[in-house]
């Protein structure tokens, strides 16, 4: 799981902090900005010493004026550590401060998202599982196809054309990928700008020694340290790692452009010895480096307004049309687009 932010951390400024977290009360206001968002939340203090830098590294931004509220939620900073472990536990009865407080240890927290990971293999596992169920039920499933052409009457789409020219009639399309796509292949115009993206670059690692720290995986939001997300694949196939000694560290890093990757993978490196998830002694057995572009785009407030302008204009102009993903505007985690499939089709 994330762990929340210990703001005791921040040294002399947290008990300033601290009464301005307390004097926040009201949690019925509207933000222009995820920067009034955060002082209005969480208290000025809070918001400039610990979410400004944090934030400014993970949207790779150099204000926050840009970004549209609830930004910070997609990064699981949804809480903060505060005052002991006794005074949480009473305090957080208050409603208004349960939503900015987080507990001290897990075992006050209750999970309700466990995590499934397979026992061999990666997560593509699912993928194959799923694949394998919808064959075995008689579902057609064609890969490396894109659809060309897409017939409609009085706002129903009847059929669509792939690129080897076969129609395909149809009843509903769910529409899971980017909606440029869909509006050219029904020829309808929709002018937008291109965002801006973060860049995202993995470095892969697997070392002869078991990681230092138990968890799955973690954030880490310190400025000066490169890593966003580190996954810790020992922890989760554990008894594969003993039985090879070969453990599996991926480190995901932000950035606004490419980074050199030769250094950049020995900086990561250092950072994860400086965090003190491997231990200094272990070697690299083998490494490998992916890098994504488009790794995610920054939540400004003209790429949500462009979103939500190709949502309703898709929405407007079918009514046999589903739009599932990240592309429905509401969703970002995995688990949500789980749910809102479900909420749609599985009941």
């Amino acid at each position: 799981m994330a762990f929340f932010i210990n703001a005791k951390d921040i040294g002399n400024a947290y008990y300033h902090g601290l009464s301005d977290f307390l004097e926040v009360v009201d949690d019925d206001v509207k933000f222009n900005n995820v920067k009034e968002e955060l002082n209005g939340t969480f208290g000025v203090t809070f918001a400039t010493e610990i979410f400004t830098p944090v934030l400014q590294k993970l949207l790779c931004v150099d204000s926050l004026n840009e970004i549209v509220t609830g930004a910070h939620l997609r990064f699981g900073l949804k809480r903060l550590k505060v005052l002991n472990e006794a005074s949480t536990k009473l305090i957080k009865n208050i409603p208004s401060y349960d939503a900015r407080m987080s507990y001290h240890t897990t075992k006050d927290a209750l999970s309700t998202c466990p995590l499934y990971y397979p026992s061999k293999g990666g997560v593509g596992q699912w993928t194959l599982a799923l694949e394998k169920k919808l064959r075995d039920v008689g579902v057609k499933i064609l890969c490396g196809r894109s659809i060309l052409g897409m017939d409609s009457n009085d706002k129903t789409i009847q059929s669509l054309t792939l690129d080897d020219g076969v129609k395909v009639n149809c009843d509903i399309l769910v529409w899971t990928v980017p909606l440029i796509f869909l509006f050219r292949a029904a020829e309808i115009k929709c002018k937008t700008e291109r965002p801006s993206f973060v860049h995202t670059t993995l470095f892969h690692y697997v070392i002869d020694q078991p990681p230092l720290n138990q968890n799955h995986y973690l954030y880490c939001y310190e400025p000066n340290l490169l890593p966003f997300r580190v996954t810790l694949y020992s922890n989760l196939q554990s008894v594969i790692s003993a039985n090879t000694e070969r453990h599996r560290v991926t480190v995901e890093v932000l950035s606004k452009e490419a980074l050199d990757l030769e250094n950049s993978k020995k900086d990561v490196w250092q950072d994860l010895i400086k965090m003190k998830l491997v231990a200094k002694k272990s070697n690299v057995l083998f490494q490998h480096t992916e890098c994504i572009q488009q790794g995610f785009p920054k939540f400004t407030h003209e790429f949500v307004k462009s979103s939500k302008y190709q949502y309703d204009l898709a929405m407007d102009s079918f009514s046999n049309l589903s739009i599932q993903g990240k592309s429905n505007t509401k969703d970002w985690f995995m688990n949500d687009i789980f749910k809102s499939i479900y909420a749609e089709f599985g009941k």
